[in-house]
């Protein structure tokens, strides 16, 4: 148990060097408590080890996408950041809540498949309807690097399933979750830039023009140029 004090404080006369007497018996406060106490506040792990990753891979989402998007006029370029910031995260959390749907604990009575469904059917109809923004910007186009991204993200969350599918406290469940939600932003990359994508296939005779130009346009009217 902390204290913030050893002996009472002195009230009468003068000390002449107070320095000499700190963190002693004769000083009446004690800074050990103090520092064990930062130091503690110090080690201690963050509420959430997560929100940084997603925090940071949002940023580099915003601005690959206002700088990288060249042809398209700036009008256009920041809300599509916007956009695909947020289609990034409800990329990684449509399947995320799917699967966390019937491993909430403990169950709540008297009936806990009505309250799992009060809780999250809006999470998921949230999900859906930013997904649904992504065809709001004409800077959106699907290519098979797209379905490969993803199709890597489901891997990885299978790979989650098999540890548990365990809170990220421990190093296995974080890993597995921060691996996951940075493919999920590289999904989201590669339908704003599919061209990205193409540099191993640059050296063959129109192999990269055409794996881009193959991809197909969901986007919103206009080209934004």
């Amino acid at each position: 148990m902390f204290t913030t004090g050893t002996t009472p404080p002195m009230i009468i006369g003068n000390c002449s060097s107070p320095a000499a007497f700190r963190s002693s018996g004769f000083s009446g406060m004690s800074e050990a408590p103090n520092v064990t106490v930062f130091a503690l506040i110090c080690l201690m792990p963050p509420p959430d080890p997560i929100a940084l990753w997603t925090l940071t891979s949002a940023i580099a989402l915003v601005l690959v996408v206002c700088v990288a998007a060249s042809p398209y006029t700036w009008r256009v370029r920041v809300p599509s950041a916007a956009i695909a910031a947020m289609g990034a995260a409800a990329i990684f959390e449509l399947p995320f809540d799917l699967v966390i749907w019937t491993r909430i604990y403990p169950p709540v009575p008297p009936d806990p498949a009505l309250y799992r469904a009060v809780f999250f059917v809006p999470l998921v109809l949230v999900d859906l309807t930013t997904l649904s923004l992504l065809t709001m910007t004409p800077m959106v186009r699907l290519s098979k690097t797209t379905f490969f991204c993803l199709a890597l993200m489901l891997l990885v969350f299978a790979v989650w399933a098999l540890a548990g599918f365990g809170y990220p406290s421990a190093p296995v469940p974080l890993a597995m979750n921060v691996v996951s939600k940075i493919l999920a932003f590289v999904t989201a990359v590669s339908l704003f830039l599919p061209e990205w994508f193409t540099w191993s296939r640059r050296d063959r005779p129109g192999g990269g023009v055409t794996e881009a130009s193959d991809a197909i346009s969901v986007g919103g009217r206009g080209d934004g140029g």
